[in-house]
């Protein structure tokens, strides 16, 4: 694995006191007491079912490894300086034996309460199969102003609830995809060919999971002239984009179907969608089966609606708290 980190890596622990009942790492500087040669291996040195907050602060570089946070170290903060010079990059697809029983992701976040900022994370595969960027199955995770790249299913937001803020995420097919309850804040959604960008798995009527989009972006490359916002990989598929605009790479049917009859039981929407200079879409040409929501109906997909739960999980108060 050294051999193929583009940049020198090394990790040292060092006990700070501004922050009450937290433990800061760094990646990248090699002049302290314990050094790593991986960010897992930072991730490594955090003890497990800890109540402290273990922040690795990761120097500018391209670190080529498959990072987990597994879930019985919750409370892992990755932190980058920016995302264009701090990338964390894999070259795996689904495919990659052992392919039974295995998450296939450049990064696999398992552990609750996650928080990643001013990173990349990349899955260099490229076309032709499932390779994931992110993998995330716990609750409460926070990506702020974080960047994820690939092909098909780049990013899977699989269980849990999660807060995706300042973000961008490029990829084709399925690019967002999975189970959880996610909610997107000014993201920018970049479709590198034709296909979906979504493709939520809500299984049950009474399950309360689905994404949300607000303010989001969505341009593409040339190659992208017929983009769909979504499609129903489980029979109760739930995706809102709420003020958001749209390039005219996005079809004017908006949604499509992926088999059967599923699209009639599932729930998508849209409130306010515009163009890029933000005039009113023309709508008349969306399925009949997508949903058109009125402010005061957009109003039950607000962040804190979706998001707060039974512990009143407030995420901004994560990003705020985190800050150095």
């Amino acid at each position: 694995m050294r051999s193929h980190l583009l940049h020198a890596v090394a990790v040292a622990v060092t006990l700070v006191a501004p922050l009450a009942a937290e433990v800061r790492l760094l990646v990248g500087a090699a002049d302290r007491d314990a050094t790593y040669t991986s960010i897992q291996a930072a991730v490594d040195a955090v003890p497990t079912g800890g109540a402290e907050r273990y922040v690795i602060d990761i120097l500018p570089g391209t670190y080529t490894e498959r990072v987990k946070a597994p879930s019985n170290k919750p409370r892992i903060t990755l932190r980058g300086q920016d995302p264009l010079t701090t990338k964390i990059t894999f070259n795996e697809t689904a495919n990659t034996p052992p392919n039974e029983s295995t998450v296939h992701a450049t990064v696999v976040v398992l552990g609750a309460d996650f928080v990643a900022e001013n990173l990349t994370f990349e899955n260099s595969y490229g076309e032709g199969a499932q390779a994931l960027a992110l993998y995330a199955k716990a609750d409460r995770l926070v990506f702020n102003n974080c960047r994820f790249l690939g092909w098909q299913d780049t990013l899977r937001s699989e269980y849990g609830r999660h807060y995706f803020k300042d973000v961008y995420v490029e990829g084709s097919v399925d690019f967002i995809y999975g189970k959880g309850t996610a909610y997107f804040e000014n993201a920018t959604l970049f479709a590198k060919a034709n296909g979906y960008l979504t493709a939520q798995g809500r299984e049950g009527q009474a399950e309360t999971n689905g994404y949300v989009f607000r303010n989001a972006t969505i341009t593409g490359a040339p190659a992208a002239t017929s983009v769909y916002l979504g499609r129903p990989w489980q029979a109760y598929s739930r995706v809102v984009f709420i003020d958001s605009k749209m390039g005219p790479l996005v079809a004017p049917a908006g949604w499509s179907i992926w088999s059967g009859r599923s699209h009639l039981t599932s729930f998508f929407a849209e409130h306010n969608s515009t163009d890029l200079d933000g005039a009113p879409l023309d709508m008349s040409r969306r399925v009949p089966w997508a949903h058109r929501l009125t402010a005061d109906e957009a109003k039950a997909f607000s962040k804190e609606t979706w998001l707060s739960g039974d512990d009143n999980w407030r995420p901004d108060e994560v990003i705020s708290s985190s800050t150095p």
